[in-house]
């Protein structure tokens, strides 16, 4: 840096590598690390800045806040780099009076809602051509807490879509409606900076899925290898929890019960870095029926962004699950029109998907232009 500061495209060629990690916050914000890791002559410098960002920001808001710490971040290296003289620092909001007392410390703050967080919110929409009509509307509200010693979670929602099908003029349309409703509360404790405890309910109904009502409780542990509050960089962790499930059905199932009650436990673990180098996750987990071990279904995700030289990036995401515990099945299978319009559960023993892709760039290193010109230009059909 000798004057003037440039962005470059190729992490290799900089002298400051910025590294940045964001963990949602009990508020629905975001606590962000910056790490800047000097290279070439700052070799010896490193610094890491916390703060944290208010769910209720803008984009703008958000992308002046993150500028203005990375500001505050890079007076090190300038003052290194024999810039000093060039710098001004002001606190607009700190009396310079207060500056001379070392013992002055801000006032502590006092919250009117404990640390609640309560939300609710509708979203809709409609769609449709000359044969196709649909629309769906969903309603939600949630209220949360989150404390280091605590996280309690209580959330509902409800939502229905219905999509008409004119298949023949002559013929009244085929109408199609899934409709749900979910109600849930979480409450997880703190053990220590390594192990955590919760207890888990919901209550759902579900056309789809043949539930008419489902009452779920249940008891778990984690264990975090790294010390949670290294999350943000790395984590792996082991989760066990024992379900008891009572369900009653829309329609009597394959085993003809129109309502059961039915233990299960899982077991899953979970691993996610996010380094200079990019970012990697991996989960894999097991659950049983207790009552019949063979009523079991295994699921492994996985997904990666990793640079693997000077301009050449992979990516990828996949997962399986095998499926062998599906009591919740009809006895009287789908109809057709059923099926292609995927308005109830179907039997199988597996499901997939993924992605994947590679990337290589090259040239000018130093074009930080910015010519939003035709942006917004769209395509008419």
């Amino acid at each position: 840096m000798t004057g003037e500061i440039n962005f470059v495209n190729d992490v290799q060629a900089s002298d400051i590598q910025l590294f940045m990690t964001d963990v949602e916050t009990g508020s629905g914000g975001a606590s962000i690390m910056m790490v800047l890791d000097g290279k070439q002559k700052f070799d010896a410098l490193q610094d890491t800045i916390r703060y944290t960002l208010d769910p209720n920001l803008t984009f703008d808001e958000k992308r002046r806040t993150m500028l203005k710490y990375f500001r505050l971040g890079l007076v090190r290296y300038l003052i290194h780099n024999g810039q000093g003289e060039d710098i001004t620092i002001s606190l607009d909001k700190v009396p310079v009076t207060d500056m001379s007392n070392k013992s002055c410390k801000a006032p502590p703050v006092k919250d009117p809602y404990d640390f609640w967080i309560f939300n609710v919110g509708v979203d809709g929409n409609v769609s449709g051509e000359k044969s196709i009509t649909s629309y769906w509307f969903g309603g939600k509200i949630s209220a949360n807490r989150v404390t280091d010693k605590q996280k309690l979670f209580i959330n509902a929602n409800i939502s229905e879509n219905r999509t008409s099908f004119v298949l023949d003029a002559d013929e009244p349309p085929y109408v199609t409606i899934n409709s749900s409703r979910y109600v849930g509360l979480d409450d997880i404790f703190t053990i220590n900076n390594h192990w955590s405890w919760g207890l888990f309910s919901h209550y759902q109904s579900s056309t789809f899925s043949n539930f008419k009502h489902q009452f779920n409780f249940g008891l778990g542990m984690e264990y975090s290898l790294f010390d949670y509050k290294k999350s943000n960089e790395k984590y792996i962790t082991f989760q066990y929890k024992i379900n008891n499930t009572f369900n009653i059905y829309n329609d009597t199932t394959l085993y003809d019960k129109i309502k059961e009650n039915l233990l299960s436990h899982s077991l899953s673990t979970a691993l996610n870095f996010t380094q200079p180098w990019g970012n990697l996750y991996t989960s894999l987990s097991w659950k049983n029926y207790l009552h019949d071990w063979y009523k079991n279904a295994a699921s492994f995700d996985a997904g990666a962004e990793i640079r693997v030289f000077k301009g050449f990036s992979v990516n990828f995401n996949l997962g399986i699950q095998f499926i062998r515990n599906q009591l919740n099945l009809p006895k009287v299978g789908a109809s057709e029109e059923e099926i292609l319009t995927r308005q109830r559960v179907l039997a199988t023993s597996y499901s997939y998907y993924s992605w994947f892709g590679v990337n290589y760039r090259f040239g000018s290193i130093f074009n930080n232009v910015v010519n939003p010109r035709f942006n917004s230009s769209q395509q008419i059909f």
